[in-house]
């Protein structure tokens, strides 16, 4: 089963735009939250998968922490045609304590500080972030390495 692209679209806007999904449901349709609150980035070592949540495949470096992102327009793109949702600034996660290398592969989007939260999407890291003591991993925003999350049906 498969979504349309419009409503593709009014999902992706709904979770990072906080905009709500009209005719959908009573008068007010799907409402976004009076607080739009935020989204929680993170840092894989492999693909979390469908089945996963914000922990699965977690890095966790001395000194790691998600990082959170306000959910609006100033943070998200949504291109509505291509049913995509791209980051629009960069975001740097805290520097590597001592430890051994780790390595980001993927990157994903959740709903909780830390913990098990719901994992909204996760895409590749392109290229690879190898991380060593000292260095603050990087998500490039739109004008600097695009990371973007394809809605799949």
């Amino acid at each position: 089963m498969s979504k349309s692209n419009a409503a593709e679209a009014a999902l992706l806007r709904l979770w990072f735009l906080n905009e709500p999904i009209a005719g959908l449901g009573d008068a007010t349709g799907v409402r976004g939250s009076t607080a739009a609150g935020k989204l929680y980035l993170s840092l894989h070592s492999a693909a979390p998968g469908e089945a996963a949540n914000q922990a699965t495949s977690e890095l966790d470096y001395p000194g790691y922490a998600r990082v959170g992102v306000d959910r609006g327009a100033a943070e998200f793109d949504v291109d509505d045609a291509a049913g995509v949702m791209s980051l629009i600034n960069s975001h740097d996660f805290p520097k590597m304590g001592q430890g051994a290398q780790v390595t980001a592969r993927f990157w994903g989007v959740g709903t909780k500080a830390t913990g098990t939260g719901l994992l909204l999407y996760s895409g590749a890291v392109d290229p690879e972030i190898p991380i060593n003591e000292g260095v603050y991993p990087r998500l490039e925003g739109q004008a600097d390495g695009d990371p973007t999350f394809v809605s799949e049906d």
